[in-house]
């Protein structure tokens, strides 16, 4: 990854989360998850509407596949802002 992008750029966040699609894919949930939230707080400072509310469905979705219904919904709780903000749009 580091070969393909500078380190700490948004590309590199983008690579991030979809080495945790990867991860997920292949049932690393742990692996994953990890990547997930190494990427989610770059891309919340620097991300678009929809790219935030597309990783929270990420999250959200490996959260459920590990059956971890607890962090699904704390995260469903903490993302009603990123999901009113592409409404308004």
């Amino acid at each position: 990854m580091a070969a393909l992008t500078e380190t700490g750029s948004y590309s590199e966040l983008k690579l991030r989360w979809l080495d945790g699609n990867l991860q997920h894919r292949l049932g690393h949930l742990d692996a994953g998850l990890a990547l997930f939230e190494s990427a989610r707080l770059g891309i919340d400072e620097r991300g678009d509407g929809y790219d935030r509310a597309l990783l929270v469905l990420d999250i959200a979705e490996l959260h459920l596949d590990r059956r971890d219904l607890v962090s699904a919904q704390e995260l469903a709780r903490s993302s009603f802002g990123i999901l009113s903000a592409l409404r308004k749009d």
